[in-house]
């Protein structure tokens, strides 16, 4: 599936804080992020796979928290993969 706009998941937390954004997924999605840039700040049991992000994706926001989480496949464009404690293949 093809997405021209906005796929984002968002720190819940004060302080861009991420480490309570739980049970968020994505696969199999090809997105062209509105402003050329996808934020996925998420937690524990989130995943992220088989994407094809046409534009920078960063997983944290504001350089804010987070944890777990699993990115897998490819995710093209530039990354800012500043995150702590995230599972990546």
């Amino acid at each position: 599936m093809q997405y021209a706009g906005n796929v984002h998941a968002d720190a819940n937390h004060e302080h861009n804080n991420a480490t309570t954004t739980f049970w968020r997924a994505a696969e199999g999605l090809s997105i062209k992020p509105a402003g050329g840039t996808m934020q996925w700040a998420v937690s524990q049991a989130v995943s992220l796979r088989r994407m094809y992000v046409r534009g920078d994706l960063v997983l944290h926001q504001n350089r804010g928290w987070t944890s777990g989480g699993w990115v897998s496949g490819r995710p093209r464009g530039r990354q800012d993969l500043s995150f702590s404690e995230r599972q990546c293949i």
